[in-house]
């Protein structure tokens, strides 16, 4: 059987929320249709793909995959090889799927890189090779550097002001830019296995700095989501001085406040006051939250 993948984090055309693509350990040769929806949930075209063919037999979906697939489109194929790795609409046939997911990543397509560079660490269904996991991760983070990038073209300035309403989504994808571009900086600076680095696996600090908490829950993103707790963890990037160099809000359990959860910790975190432990330096650390209304 094929080991389970983490989370990866990455952006995407559309709503404002991060995705996650989540495998199972000692999955069943067929995910079923609820399954596998999870686990392409909000992966770009992939998600879309599956969306327009959400009530049909997943025999019908993996067709449609590989029509695209054929044509070069990098999110189908990504699609297919995790259907040909789980037998899903389709038999069995692992080597198949892997191959497609390696043509997927080769188009530099981040949910596919993500799930390579894993595969590689692991060895799960292939042959461990830390080299290719590196090359992989850094794929990964240069992709997601990419897609940040061109959000954040597409919400600039125009002439003097920004567009009603983007100013702040600028700010979130300008920032989400800077920490994948200090990401893949940090993973090219790394020569070990770079598996410790992965966002599930990195130490969590127990809490932040007082220095460097939100003053305040994003109060009336919360109430106009029409909730008074929410969950998520902001992952940080830091220097050797504890600057922090590189931010993004992930796995909030309510994505409709992403905008004013990342306001909170954007200023706080970019205060000047604020600095997270030395040791820190050089490796992502996930810091689990939760906003609470009175």
């Amino acid at each position: 059987m094929l080991k389970g993948v983490a989370a990866v984090m990455c952006g995407f055309a559309g709503a404002l929320t991060l995705c996650s693509l989540t495998a199972w350990a000692d999955a069943p040769n067929s995910l079923s249709s609820v399954q596998l929806e999870k686990l392409i949930s909000d992966a770009t075209s992939a998600q879309a793909l599956w969306s327009a063919y959400k009530d049909k037999p997943l025999s019908d979906r993996f067709a449609a995959a590989s029509v695209l697939a054929e044509t070069g489109n990098s999110d189908a194929q990504f699609l297919l090889g995790e259907m040909y790795l789980s037998g899903s609409g389709t038999d069995q046939a692992p080597d198949v799927g892997i191959d497609w997911l390696r043509r997927s990543g080769a188009q530099g397509n981040a949910a596919a890189c993500s799930r390579l560079a894993r595969m590689y660490a692991a060895g799960d269904g292939i042959e461990k090779d830390n080299a290719l996991s590196r090359e992989f991760w850094i794929c990964w983070a240069a992709s997601n550097a990419a897609i940040a990038r061109r959000h954040a073209e597409k919400t600039a300035r125009v002439f003097l002001w920004h567009r009603p309403g983007e100013e702040p989504l600028h700010r979130l994808w300008t920032e989400r830019t800077n920490y994948f571009v200090e990401y893949e900086a940090l993973i090219r600076r790394r020569r070990e296995n770079t598996e410790p680095m992965s966002i599930d696996t990195a130490e969590a600090l127990r809490k932040l700095p007082d220095g460097c908490r939100p003053a305040r829950p994003p109060a009336a993103e919360m109430r106009a989501a029409n909730v008074n707790r929410v969950e998520g963890s902001v992952v940080l990037l830091s220097d050797k001085s504890g600057r922090i160099t590189g931010m993004v809000v992930s796995k909030l359990s309510e994505p409709r406040i992403l905008i004013g959860a990342f306001d909170a910790f954007q200023k706080a975190l970019r205060a000047d006051g604020c600095l997270v432990p030395t040791d820190a330096a050089d490796r992502p650390i996930e810091v689990p939250f939760t906003f609470q209304l009175e």
